[in-house]
């Protein structure tokens, strides 16, 4: 599912191969839905972020990837 959603972000698609992968673990109606949800976030991180809403003071943010150790 990770898998999808990176391709998603980056190419806009999901590869057959990935689909592939999914068709088994997950329904129809949900094969349906993974792109609508994950598109759903996407518009919402963008318009959040192009008004400038800040996060939530208790909240801290995700770190960077370069805070990341891998």
């Amino acid at each position: 599912m990770i898998t999808a959603v990176d391709e998603l972000h980056a190419n806009h698609t999901i590869r057959d191969a990935t689909w592939h992968e999914l068709s088994p673990l997950l329904t129809t109606e949900q094969l349906i839905e993974l792109p609508m949800l994950v598109g759903h976030y996407i518009l919402l991180a963008g318009t959040l972020a192009s008004l400038g809403v800040p996060l939530d003071s208790d909240r801290p943010g995700l770190p960077s990837p370069s805070e990341i150790a891998l």
